[in-house]
């Protein structure tokens, strides 16, 4: 009878695994705090565009995990599902800019 082929990647050593995990925790952080770019696609988004940014937070959790853990398959469809949720937030445009670091509207810079 034939096996089937083995899903696994062969395990991170443990702090090459703790780095990765570091590293996914701090993008997390950083898109997720008060100017991040995912709490602000949140914030403005609707459901399609709240649902992506679910799916790309997955993403940034389950890659890194899946990652250290060596499960090859898992890995790559959290990439590509992450990347594919990234793409419609994309395509998806905003519904507002966001503001710049100018004066603020309707007011006139002294000459």
């Amino acid at each position: 009878m034939a096996t089937g082929a083995s899903d696994r990647l062969p395990q991170l050593p443990v702090p090459l695994a703790v780095t990765v995990v570091i590293i996914g925790a701090f993008g997390l952080w950083m898109a997720w705090r008060p100017s991040g770019l995912l709490r602000r696609e949140w914030a403005e988004g609707t459901g399609l565009r709240r649902a992506a940014v679910a799916v790309v937070t997955a993403a940034l959790v389950g890659f890194p995990a899946t990652s250290a853990l060596g499960h090859q398959t898992a890995m790559l469809a959290s990439w590509l599902v992450g990347g594919l949720a990234g793409l419609i937030l994309l395509l998806s445009g905003r519904t507002a800019p966001h503001p710049g670091p100018g004066p603020a509207q309707g007011q006139d810079r002294p000459v």
